[in-house]
């Protein structure tokens, strides 16, 4: 009697994710860039506000939950016209164009 097969090896941490493998340097993008979009939601409000946000703004993490929803629309259309293809930016050369 053969014994069963051992299980397969867990994937890398970091590595794959669903079945597709992730280059680190396209989610450091990807990190850089939605934590840009939500830099730039608070700093769209400062230049509004001359540099003073009111604090009915600041309360109850209105501002923060607004940033991030902005950032999250704003990475789903920048996934969606493909900036994230590894077809398209095979090199770091290429993420940094």
């Amino acid at each position: 009697m053969k014994s069963p097969a051992p299980p397969p090896a867990p994937p890398l941490p970091g590595r794959r994710c669903t079945r597709r493998s992730l280059k680190l340097p396209i989610v450091l993008l990807a990190l850089i860039e939605g934590s840009l979009l939500v830099f730039s939601t608070y700093l769209a409000a400062s230049l509004y506000f001359d540099g003073h946000l009111p604090g009915r703004m600041l309360g109850a993490g209105r501002m923060l939950s607004a940033a991030l929803v902005f950032a999250a629309f704003g990475l789903t259309s920048l996934f969606a016209v493909g900036l994230y293809s590894t077809r398209q930016r095979t090199t770091t050369a290429g993420i940094l164009v």
